[in-house]
């Protein structure tokens, strides 16, 4: 779920679906394994803290709707 700061960080519109595959998309090539890799470590039940479960904490690149790249 993305909220009205996060729609304006990504240069999306309320009306544009919000997908997994469109924030897949939006990352930085660099940045795509490290993210996933936090994602996996934030929804394993076994995860041990302060990696997960349920801890998403990572820093990444994304391009907005104008191609600009964002922290």
């Amino acid at each position: 779920v993305w909220d009205a700061r996060v729609r304006a960080a990504y240069g999306r519109d309320a009306e544009v679906p919000v997908t997994l595959e469109l924030f897949r998309a939006l990352l930085h090539p660099d940045d795509r394994a490290p993210v996933e890799a936090a994602m996996a470590r934030a929804l394993d039940p076994a995860a041990v803290e302060p990696d997960g479960p349920g801890r998403f904490d990572i820093e990444y690149r994304v391009r907005g709707a104008d191609g600009r790249e964002r922290r």
